[in-house]
């Protein structure tokens, strides 16, 4: 995972007084959900297996912020 991912949880752990592992807990709780039925934007999102880790799609909405903002 990217040095900014893991700077991001932690940083989001922090601002919500829980653990990194609980704010990937519940991240990787909304991807699946997310991945039921995925929409055709989830399934836009590069992945290497079925469903994205966390970090691809942070990765990913990330470059659409930056494209996006552009």
């Amino acid at each position: 995972m990217s040095k900014n991912y893991r700077k991001i949880i932690r940083k989001v752990a922090r601002n919500n007084g829980v653990t990194v592992a609980e704010v990937e807990s519940e991240i990787k709780k909304a991807i699946d959900m997310a991945y039921g039925e995925p929409s055709f934007m989830a399934r836009c999102v590069p992945k290497s297996g079925g469903v994205p880790t966390a970090g691809e799609l942070m990765e990913y909405i990330a470059r659409r912020a930056i494209i996006t903002s552009e």
